[in-house]
């Protein structure tokens, strides 16, 4: 035995120094995985996959990136282009959220996409290299007149965006699997046919109703002469100081490639171009007329796609001068510029940043030409921003603070006319709340004691009658006629859609104020009909459509919350 072991000693003390190696390996990793050091590592879980921070950070730098995109296209130059590119994968993208709460915002656009990306890959949603070339190919970003251009595309990404190609197309593929899974999401929402049917039942339900109203414009003679002195209304001025603040105002210069004037002077479109289009569209835009009646049609079509893109061009190698001119350091002349690229150039005057009508007038309507100028620095350059009239850059040169005015004789009058207003609302509202505690006080006296649902019925009834006819501003009380949630209802004037379905929530004889259009209305319904079973089936198919587009709507709206939701997800970062 002993020569047996002598034989094999060099094997087993070798096996003893691996043993122990690799105990002492396993202990080490043990002991690193409980580790503060380790455990640091760790930004969060999604479904019980650790994320480290190292990933996290990575995939937050993507977002980054991804936002910027966003905020650059969304409603400037490339918004039809890209907008499914684009699309973020939750509707929370808010220049305003952006720029007062960028780090939280990163942080949590960065765990909504892990967990969507989580949600793709189990739900086997996969993006073919074929599908991304596809869809870089479609964005007329990268186009010329001849179509898309390779060489049009590595400019813009290199010169203007700072990407590589490789990571462009990498962030494109992992967009388009995001937004294939919300589509994945949206396909699957279908209204049962419950659901259906009860919003067949709370659509046809009819309910009949008695009503005063109390009118804010009833009062105002009253409280007009009621006014003596100045001193409630500086006491009003003061109070509301605020809502007299004279709003910040600013003043830009921009240049502006104006879709009209480049049309004006395009070229002549050939009548083999207009031929062209022609036999290509044939079957499915002009089936019932013949190339000369719809020549001129053709020919205004294919003017106005030759000067959109010839605006896109000019705007956008604008932009990429800028952008040279800014990473060199080097001083940027917009109206050299506009000189240069054949822009309209213009120095504009000062305009409130609350009111930019008169800008419009200029430039086009634009939801982000507001929402960015506000958040722009003097000196600072914009991004290109589109709008019905073209595509223009602007730079802010100066802005002037709020400031609150003196109580002058022209302050005065709007105040006064504020405090009118604001009573005669106060007095309205007053005298409708009377009311309805009135009602309520006197049905609780008779009602003492007793459990009578129709004895209630009949007390709310009377009392509603007693002091309804004792309302001061002269109104009686008005009966309508059956109506269901489709109808127009008009109390004198049409009410609102959130009006009637407070209405429909009240039981019958119920009462209360319901306020709509600044005035206030004392109601009750007086009678309840339901809806006809046996006519569902020639409605659910209509009803079906609707409900399914609005449960989807809904979903959208805030599916992202919905998401966190329903997933197991935690996060250990700390700030």
């Amino acid at each position: 035995m002993l020569r047996k072991l002598q034989k094999y000693e060099k094997q087993i003390l070798f096996g003893i120094v691996i043993f122990v190696a690799l105990g002492f390996g396993i202990t080490w990793q043990m002991l690193a995985i409980f580790s503060p050091e380790n455990q640091e590592n760790i930004a969060g879980e999604i479904m019980g996959k650790k994320i480290s921070r190292v990933e996290f950070q990575t995939k937050r730098q993507r977002c980054i990136i991804w936002t910027q995109c966003q905020l650059f296209i969304f409603e400037t130059l490339y918004r039809m282009a890209l907008a499914a590119l684009f699309q973020p994968p939750f509707d929370m993208l808010e220049i305003e959220e952006y720029t007062k709460k960028k780090e939280s915002y990163l942080d949590k656009l960065t765990w909504l996409v892990l967990i969507l990306e989580e949600l793709s890959d189990k739900a086997g949603i996969k993006v073919s290299p074929q599908e991304v070339k596809d869809y870089i190919k479609a964005l007329r970003v990268f186009y010329t007149e001849d179509g898309f251009s390779y060489e049009r595309y590595q400019i813009v990404l290199s010169q203007q965006w700072r990407l590589s190609e490789v990571f462009f197309e990498d962030i494109t593929a992992d967009f388009l699997k995001i937004n294939k899974y919300r589509k994945f999401l949206e396909d699957s929402i279908v209204a049962n046919t419950k659901e259906v049917f009860d919003d067949y039942l709370s659509k046809n339900e009819e309910i009949k109703i008695q009503w005063v109203a109390f009118d804010p414009q009833n009062y105002l003679p009253q409280i007009q002469g009621r006014i003596k002195d100045d001193e409630e209304l500086i006491e009003y001025y003061q109070q509301n100081a605020s809502k007299y603040e004279i709003l910040e105002k600013v003043q830009i210069e921009y240049i502006m490639a104006a879709t009209q004037k480049i049309q004006d002077g395009s070229s002549v479109i050939s009548e083999e171009a207009i031929q062209n289009y022609y036999n290509k569209n044939r079957e499915k835009e002009f089936a019932t007329k013949s190339f000369i009646e719809a020549r001129d049609e053709i020919h205004k079509k294919l003017s106005d796609e030759i000067s959109k893109d010839r605006a896109i061009e000019r705007i956008t190698r604008a932009e990429e001068k800028i952008t040279l001119l800014q990473l060199q350091n080097k001083k940027v002349d917009l109206k050299a510029l506009s000189e240069e690229f054949k822009l309209d150039y213009k120095e504009s005057g000062l305009f409130s940043l609350e009111d930019v009508s008169e800008m419009e007038k200029e430039l086009g309507s634009s939801s982000f030409f507001q929402k960015q100028v506000s958040t722009t620095d003097e000196g600072e350059i914009s991004s290109v921003i589109s709008t019905d009239k073209g595509h223009f850059i602007f730079r802010l040169i100066k802005k002037s603070g709020n400031y609150i005015p003196k109580f002058t004789d022209r302050v005065k009058e709007r105040v006064k006319d504020d405090f009118i207003r604001n009573r005669a609302d106060e007095i309205a509202k007053s005298n409708a709340q009377k009311i309805v505690q009135n009602i309520v006080d006197k049905v609780k006296e008779d009602m003492k004691d007793k459990e009578d649902d129709n004895l209630k019925y009949e007390l709310r009834r009377k009392y509603f009658s007693v002091f309804t006819k004792e309302d001061i501003s002269g109104s009686k009380p008005q009966p309508t006629s059956f109506f269901n949630m489709d109808d127009t209802v008009e109390l004198g004037r049409v009410v609102g859609k959130d009006f009637k379905e407070s209405l429909f929530k009240k039981e019958k004889g119920e009462f209360g104020v319901i306020e709509d259009t600044d005035v206030y209305y004392v109601l009750q319904v007086i009678d309840r009909r339901p809806a006809e079973p046996s006519k569902f089936d020639t409605e659910k198919e209509r009803l079906e459509r609707e409900l399914t587009e609005k449960k989807k709507r809904e979903f959208i709206k805030g599916y992202s919350e919905e998401l966190k939701k329903q997933v197991n997800w935690k996060s250990s970062q700390t700030k």
